[in-house]
């Protein structure tokens, strides 16, 4: 449901801009953008942890005025990983569907 795009920048740090994919099916903009920031709010939580989380940049958000991006979106760290390919789970993956990185 999300897009994301590197942001690359010349000493060789990159971010990630996050975006949710437009789609007909959208969920109310007040439900979008309270998602976007209980995602920020748990990231932030999560800092306090020993669990490797992105630190988080900006956002904005979707109905927002002052946003220039005209659309709402994450602007975080990118940390090492890969995304999970739900298209080939393993059998511990199949029992946890909620694995969002492989191991």
């Amino acid at each position: 449901m999300n897009l994301h795009v590197d942001v690359k920048f010349e000493d060789g740090t990159t971010w990630i801009a996050r975006f949710r994919s437009l789609k007909i099916n959208r969920p109310p903009t007040e439900k979008v953008n309270l998602d976007r920031m209980s995602e920020v709010a748990v990231y932030q939580c999560l800092q306090q942890t020993s669990i490797p989380t992105p630190k988080v940049f900006g956002y904005g958000l979707d109905d927002d005025p002052d946003n220039p991006v005209g659309v709402g979106y994450i602007l975080m760290e990118k940390i090492s990983g890969h995304p999970m390919d739900w298209s080939e789970p393993t059998p511990r993956r199949h029992q946890n569907k909620s694995f969002m990185f492989s191991d």
